[in-house]
Parts: structure tokens; sequence; C-alpha cells
């Protein structure tokens, strides 16, 4: 697709357009629209408010506090937009240090737009924007809502695989060490990977799930690693409903997350990897 094929008549970019790894970005925006709007800043942003803006590109360099108020102010200002968030090299972390903000923010957006803001690495934008900027404004009304989905796993270099998948799918996600029932909100998805959630049986399957305090009928996947028959059914029986082996590619992970619960099959279901 190209600027006279665009459907996408104005694209808001707001931040840095210039560095290795964002220029590729801002290039491929800049052939696939019509025009783009630039802003240096949010602050700028909001004092020269663009028009007829079909797209948001909120552009980061480095791990600098992100103001994500601003940012929800000049999304609801155009609620027809889809918002993206483009991260630079520099970037990393800022997804799991920002997790609750981010949270908040897609809430927000949720609640003022219909949509959540997408994220996506400066090494993940030629293959996530391109879809991003076909998209028709039709589709882009009809997303999923997305509840927040929590990882429960023994350490962050076990869980940031599924978080950043996940968060690049414009799903708001947490990491957990073990179940509580304080530091989650609005939780409706739980990932249960394996370097925690080891085999056991049905009665402490259900206790470990009993721990969390999530929104009423929040559902659960087991992620494992070459499971046996009789520990997918007792974690089926404990009150897991789905069975994610390893590897699993991160779309069908995101298809079980978009999904409305339905009633599972009585023969356990793997996701294929």
């Amino acid at each position: 697709m190209n600027a006279a094929d665009s459907q996408i008549r104005t694209l808001l970019w707001i931040g840095p357009r210039h560095g290795d790894s964002i220029r590729p970005a801002f290039d491929l925006c800049e052939s696939t629209c019509e025009q783009i709007a630039f802003r240096s800043s949010l602050e700028k942003a909001m004092l020269r408010v663009a028009s007829s803006v079909d797209r948001i590109v909120f552009s980061r360099t480095n791990r600098a506090t992100f103001d994500w108020n601003g940012a929800i102010k000049i999304a609801t200002e155009h609620p027809a937009a889809s918002v993206a968030c483009l991260l630079g090299e520099l970037c990393e972390g800022a997804i799991h240090n920002e997790r609750f903000a981010i949270a908040d923010a897609n809430r927000e957006l949720e609640m003022q737009t219909g949509s959540q803001c997408l994220f996506a690495k400066w090494h993940q934008s030629s293959s996530v924007l391109p879809k991003w900027l076909a998209a028709k404004p039709t589709i882009l009304a009809q997303r999923v809502t997305r509840p927040t989905v929590a990882v429960v796993a023994t350490n962050l270099a076990s869980a940031e695989p599924i978080l950043d998948g996940l968060a690049g799918c414009g799903t708001p996600t947490m990491w957990v060490r073990k179940p509580n029932a304080y530091q989650l909100r609005n939780v409706g998805r739980v990932i249960w990977d394996d370097s925690f959630a080891t085999a056991t049986t049905a009665k402490k399957w259900h206790n470990r799930i009993s721990a969390m305090d999530l929104l009423p009928g929040a559902s659960h996947a087991w992620m494992v690693n070459c499971p046996q028959t009789h520990q997918i059914a007792a974690a089926r029986q404990g009150g897991i409903e789905r069975i994610v082996s390893k590897p699993s590619p991160i779309e069908a992970i995101e298809q079980w997350v978009s999904i409305e619960k339905q009633s599972e099959a009585s023969v356990p279901a793997k996701m294929a990897a």
C-alpha cells in the first residue's frame, strides 16, 4: 500500500523521528499515509491540535517517564483514530516497568474511544505497523475488548516473551511471581508458566487459582513443556481451561485472550506449537 492508495488522511506522529531504530518506522508511515502531522512532544501536540487524524503514533527513544495522562488526552481528542506506541532500542523494559500505567491508560482509551494502544518495539515495526496502517476504520471500530492478562512465572525472563508478545498486540499485561490477591487489578486471564506452576494435583491447582482475586469468569491457561495426560487432567479438574504447549506462537495465546469465555469440551485440547 502506498500513500496514493491509503485510506489514512492524517497520521499524527508525536515524539522523535530520527535515529536508526525509529527512522524506518517513520519512513514507512510517511510513504503509506496521505500526510503526517509531526509534533516533537506531547506538549506541542496539545498546543497544536491536528485535524482529520486517523492514526496516532507515540514515538519513544528512551525509558524516561512517559506522560500517559497527556497521551490519553490527545488520543481522546481524536476518538476515531487508532493509537500505537513505538519503542526504540533504548526502551527495553519500559512495557514491564509501566505495566500498571499502561493498563490504566488502555482502560481509559477503551472507555473513551473503543480501542486500545498497540505497542511495537523498533525491531517489530516492519511487521506490525503495515497491518496496523492497512486496517480499515470499520475493523478498528470493532476491536475486541481485551482484559488484563497476568503471567505467573518464577522470574521475569520466563514471563517476558509472553508479556512483550501480548503487549505488542495491544493487550494489557502484568507479571507476578506467585499468586496473590493484592497486586492484581482488572485481570480476566491468567497464564500459569511452568517455571512456577509445575504439574500437581487438582486440589493444589484449585488452591493456586483461589489465591488470585480476579474478575468474575476469569480464565486460566497453563503454559507447559510436554505435559503428560494425567497432569493435564489434574490441571483441568483444578480449574485450568486451556493448555498451551511450549513453544507456542504468540498468535495462539492472543486468540485465547481475545475470545469470549466459553464452556470447554470434556477432552483437553492443546494449542498447536
